[in-house]
């Protein structure tokens, strides 16, 4: 029997990479770590601005990784996405992204994700895929707004 996605604990098939290393001990794990959860930094431009002078290259699998480590933390990780995507050879991931999707529809902040695939809808280049609208779809039922996804 195979789970039902979005129900376990384990991060769901489509956001793992199984080429990624466990970041869980590297520095870079270490230093997103604690500026995510020092209580001290606000999420907005304080955030970014401790993230510039780490010098933490994202990597889409470290992304991941602190994606899947900080899964209840959804305003702090989309400023760090936010930011990521400003940096110098940022590779968007639909992995990356659809995990910050489903994040933020977790959290219930579908403003948010609904702006983030908006964005991507009208870049050139990456765009959402299908798993990204029936993440948004799942959380929005999740949330007993199924409305919203029929109307």
């Amino acid at each position: 029997p195979n789970p039902k996605p979005f129900q376990s604990k384990s991060t769901p098939p489509q956001f793992q990479n199984p080429e990624s290393p466990n970041f869980d001990s590297s520095p870079d794990f270490t230093t997103l770590s604690n500026l995510l959860t020092n209580p001290s930094l606000e999420p907005d431009p304080e955030l970014e601005n401790a993230l510039n002078q780490a010098r933490v290259e994202p990597r889409p699998d470290l992304l991941l990784q602190i994606f899947n480590h900080f899964d209840s933390s959804p305003k702090p990780l989309y400023i760090f996405y936010l930011w990521a995507e400003k940096q110098p050879g940022f590779k968007f991931s639909l992995a990356v992204f659809n995990a910050l999707i489903n994040l933020l529809g977790k959290a219930r902040e579908f403003n948010r994700a609904w702006a983030l695939i908006h964005d991507k809808i009208n870049a050139s280049e990456e765009r959402p895929n299908f798993d990204s609208f029936v993440i948004m779809i799942r959380r929005f039922a999740r949330a007993g707004s199924l409305a919203f996804c029929t109307g």
